[in-house]
């Protein structure tokens, strides 16, 4: 890094974590400063997370999977649901979280639940959506993928169905 950019000063990221940036290699380059962009591209990703909805709610990512495979599918099989009107959970209410529920309230006109154990309920209530809570507040880092059915089933439960594939 110093050969290329020996007066560097400051290495900037857009987004939520800087994990992309060579601490180390910033450090022995005597770079001062090493930032993040928070929310930099929150209306990108909450974009890209209602696009993927409808999608996902059609069960297209299967169906198209089944059609490459083998010939003769039973369409009733992929029939999905539709977005609008239904019920959304989000847990974690910055910048995309935020973001998101505003697309989906004002666009789909969606009830929208939301779990984050640092906002207070009455700044998630102020937006529009309902304050909810799992059992015990959420971690501070990324869930442990084995822990996801357990909070699959706390928000079903809290959305008053079951979880998907269960009856």
């Amino acid at each position: 890094m110093p050969i290329m950019a020996p007066n560097l000063l400051l290495v900037s990221t857009i987004g939520a974590g800087h994990d992309t940036v060579d601490l180390k290699a910033c450090t022995r380059a005597r770079v001062l400063a090493v930032s993040k962009s928070g929310g930099g591209n929150a209306q990108a990703v909450a974009e890209h997370t209602l696009a993927m909805m409808p999608g996902l709610a059609k069960r297209l990512p299967g169906a198209a999977a089944r059609m490459r495979r083998a010939p003769g599918i039973v369409r009733g099989n992929y029939i999905g649901r539709n977005t609008a009107g239904r019920t959304l959970g989000i847990v974690g209410f910055g910048h995309v979280g935020r973001r998101l529920a505003t697309l989906c309230l004002a666009a789909l006109g969606m009830r929208v639940l939301v779990c984050d154990a640092h906002r207070a309920p009455h700044e998630v209530a102020a937006a529009g959506c309902e304050p909810v809570s799992l059992e015990g507040g959420m971690p501070a880092r990324p869930l442990n993928p084995d822990a996801w059915p357990r909070y699959c089933e706390r928000f079903a439960s809290i959305m008053g169905r079951a979880p998907h594939g269960q009856a």
